[in-house]
């Protein structure tokens, strides 16, 4: 089995209680969420997700998990996904090398 295609889309994730941090100067409505999608050539597709505690997880905000997993796609095609060390593997390795901070937990996850 082999991966063919990776898909990252954007969902708002409406919170029903909204929440404030900063002694109330910063109030949560929403979160960005990122799904994922992957495809294989045995024609089974999985999904994944990241989603970052609000826009103050500067690192991971919503934006920073898709712009990552759109520019490390390409080295995961052609893997086999059940072999997921080697999966992470490959990212984190081509991460370091074009300064990619791969090791992000949402990230990872979402992936």
């Amino acid at each position: 089995m082999k991966i063919t295609a990776i898909a990252a889309y954007h969902v708002d994730l409406r919170l029903e209680h909204p929440y404030w941090l900063s002694d109330g100067r910063l109030k949560f409505e929403v979160l960005d969420a990122t799904l994922v999608k992957i495809e294989t050539d045995a024609g089974i597709t999985g999904w994944g997700e990241g989603t970052p505690w609000g826009h103050t997880d500067v690192p991971a905000h919503g934006p920073g998990i898709r712009a990552g997993i759109e520019t490390r796609a390409a080295f995961v095609i052609g893997l086999d996904p059940r072999w997921v060390l080697d999966v992470e593997r490959v990212l984190s390795s081509t991460a370091i090398a074009s300064g990619v901070m791969w090791h992000i937990p949402s990230r990872l996850a979402a992936m």
